[in-house]
């Protein structure tokens, strides 16, 4: 059995469970009933919130951040600066690129009169063999079907069914630079 490697300067709680041959990266901090499942690379600077599941043979890059009760199935994939906030349940063998965010609440304050908690149906779930491009932005109660595909950039608003690809429009020229930086016509 592979024993697992803890980088420098991290925090761990102690009450994680931590299955053999994991490796963690330098800097991570790791709160309080984590699941971290065998054989996952955690690389340096991210950060697991309190009771976040993450799956068997996973690699998650540098700078992520997947917050509380978070689940992630085995053999996922998610790349540097991604935010996967609670409420995110991702099925086996899904792809997220690079700075994907995720959200979970529709009408976001800077100040509230009760404590934050998960409503009904702001959830997100993404199924088996997903793919989720880079800088993608997966908004609150949305599923994203078995094997389907989100392009980069792409602002999720509804449900993408099983095998579908979606994509943001691109970008469209609306004016030419003529001369110096503050001249458009």
């Amino acid at each position: 059995m592979a024993r697992s490697i803890i980088g420098d300067f991290c925090q761990i709680a102690h009450n994680v469970n931590i299955w053999a041959g994991v490796r963690i990266g330098n800097c991570c901090e790791i709160q309080s009933n984590v699941v971290v499942g065998e054989d996952t690379i955690i690389r340096s600077h991210t950060i697991l919130w309190e009771g976040a599941i993450i799956g068997q043979r996973c690699k998650i890059g540098p700078f992520v951040q997947i917050q509380p009760n978070v689940i992630i199935g085995d053999d996922c994939r998610i790349h540097s600066f991604s935010f996967l906030c609670e409420g995110v349940v991702l099925a086996n063998k899904v792809f997220v690129g690079h700075n994907v965010t995720f959200c979970n609440e529709k009408y976001p304050g800077a100040v509230r009169d009760e404590p934050w908690e998960l409503k009904d149906g702001y959830r997100v779930f993404v199924g088996e063999g997903a793919m989720i491009g880079s800088g993608a932005v997966i908004l609150p109660g949305v599923t994203i079907g078995k094997g389907a595909t989100v392009g980069a950039g792409a602002v999720v608003v509804d449900d993408v069914p099983d095998g579908v690809t979606v994509i943001s429009p691109k970008a469209v020229p609306i004016a030419k630079r003529h001369g110096d930086w503050g001249r458009f016509f």
